[in-house]
């Protein structure tokens, strides 16, 4: 490293970790899904199915995966920035001129803005793709109420984009005959 601040490149390596790393984790859990799917013995892996109720005994085989990827992901991302050094030195100086004498500003922007905004994208992100995009966490009598018991108030979810939509309380009454 030649040119650039600190500020600088914890700023290039934090924006090129989030893009790069992304990137390369989603690609990583797009495999993994394609080896789960040809190996059925291995479906205790697909990544968001903890059983009903939660077991650790399926969350624990998912969470190391998942910090295989990411690791790998972080190996990658420091070859690639170790080999494209020279270029993005460069980058980073003509960037940064923005920030020139204005030593505070470019703290701001490089430890608040940029990873509040990348931070709530890549969580966003990831917490999308890793999630089960159906209700089979919740309880039977959770997924479709009315078919199971009485019910005084209800939850409304979004079919189309698996999202709850009207949180109200539940209370469940045996259906009586």
């Amino acid at each position: 490293v030649s040119s650039g601040d600190e500020c600088q490149w914890y700023c290039l390596t934090y924006v090129v970790d989030c893009a790069v790393g992304t990137f390369l984790n989603l690609s990583f859990i797009r495999l993994c899904e394609r080896i789960f799917v040809k190996y059925p013995q291995l479906e205790f892996l697909d990544f968001g199915e903890y059983g009903n109720p939660p077991s650790l005994l399926l969350w624990t085989p998912q969470l190391i995966v998942w910090l295989t990827i990411v690791i790998l992901s972080k190996i990658i991302i420091l070859l690639v920035l170790k080999h494209f050094i020279s270029p993005l030195n460069i980058v980073i100086g003509w960037l940064f001129l923005i920030f020139d004498g204005q030593p505070d500003l470019e703290l701001i922007f490089v430890m608040i803005i940029i990873p509040l905004v990348l931070n709530t994208l890549i969580f966003w992100v990831i917490d999308t793709v890793l999630k089960r995009h159906e209700h089979q966490g919740l309880p039977p009598e959770l997924q479709h109420p009315a078919q199971h018991h009485n019910e005084l108030a209800a939850a409304s979810f979004d079919e189309e984009n698996s999202s709850l939509v009207d949180v109200r309380i539940i209370i469940v009454l045996p259906k009586q005959n």
